[in-house]
């Protein structure tokens, strides 16, 4: 059976490039066999210069999407360009893999992780089963879709996803004839949007053989070896935290094992969310693996200053 040919791509801009350098260093550290490294910027008030240069100076392959600039409201104008994926990787790649700036990896692997017996894993939840609300994910999916009734489930349920490098192209076709306008059109005229649950509910409408469908409420999915953080945070911890995790996967392995040990035996550590990924976006996780560390490499402990008081009132604030 030949091997899928993934290539990784990553909407960027100049206030992620922090967090795009510990990004692509764990790439460089961890992913073998993958197609290609993209990244994509726009020339919106050059916002993006200096992601530019870092990428050169990288020898990054970097695109720049012209018509970005157009989409009036950032946080759509980046989900925009993910709708011209296909333009952006190399020749023969058969699978994008969406890689978000402020996202990690930490275990060495290949590409085949994203499959199970041939076809990509996709995991969904019945809206049913939130508690809490994300009706407007829902309602923004369902208007997209131009369905009759809400959608069902929610497919943004893990990173990185991986989508046929065809689909873009096609749904940018679909837009156009369902919506009588292109999706730069449609997509200047909103203020939010979801473009994960719109790629992911669009396969699920129009290819639903093309996806080892995964309800998350039913099966015990495999982990991916992937940390999806907040760019909006904390750099210097987030700092501290990747520069160890690059640099000491063993003590992460620890954390990775302790914490899914919990999830197996009903147990609990105080403030983890039972979800199937670790989050360095909770004070008492920081702590504990910083502890880890610490006791691996005790000169680490003056080097990564941490009082989680103020880290909790940082995050707070």
């Amino acid at each position: 059976m030949n091997k899928p040919k993934v290539s990784i791509l990553t909407v960027t801009f100049d206030q992620d490039l922090k967090w795009l350098n510990q990004s692509f260093r764990s790439y460089q550290t961890f992913c073998k066999d993958y197609h290609s490294y993209n990244v994509v910027i726009d020339d919106h008030k050059q916002d993006c210069v200096q992601s530019r240069d870092w990428c050169k100076s990288q020898n990054i392959t970097c695109h720049v999407d012209k018509q970005a600039k157009h989409i009036p409201v950032g946080y759509v104008r980046q989900q925009y360009m993910k709708f011209y994926a296909d333009k952006y990787v190399a020749p023969g790649t058969e699978w994008i893999c969406h890689v978000d700036s402020d996202s990690i990896f930490y275990e060495s692997h290949t590409p085949d992780i994203y499959f199970e017996d041939g076809k990509p894993v996709m995991l969904y939840t019945p809206y049913s089963e939130f508690t809490e609300d994300v009706s407007h994910w829902r309602k923004i999916t369902s208007d997209f879709l131009n369905l009759k009734k809400p959608l069902e489930f929610e497919f943004m349920r893990r990173m990185p996803l991986v989508y046929p490098i065809w689909l873009t192209k096609e749904m940018r076709a679909w837009v156009k004839k369902t919506h009588g306008v292109t999706i730069e059109q449609y997509m200047k005229r909103i203020d939010n949007f979801t473009e994960y649950n719109a790629m992911g509910a669009y396969c699920w409408q129009y290819h639903r053989d093309l996806y080892n469908w995964q309800d998350t409420t039913k099966v015990d999915f495999t982990n991916l070896p992937f940390l999806q953080e907040n760019s909006h945070g904390d750099f210097t911890q987030k700092f501290y935290i990747v520069n160890h995790l690059l640099g000491v996967p063993a003590a992460h392995m620890v954390m990775k094992d302790l914490i899914q040990s919990t999830f197996k035996h009903g147990t609990g550590i105080h403030r983890i969310p039972p979800v199937h990924r670790l989050d360095y976006r909770d004070p008492y996780i920081v702590e504990l693996y910083r502890e880890i560390v610490c006791r691996l490499h005790p000169h680490v402990r003056n080097e990564w200053p941490f009082d989680i008081n103020e880290y909790i009132k940082d995050l707070q604030t």
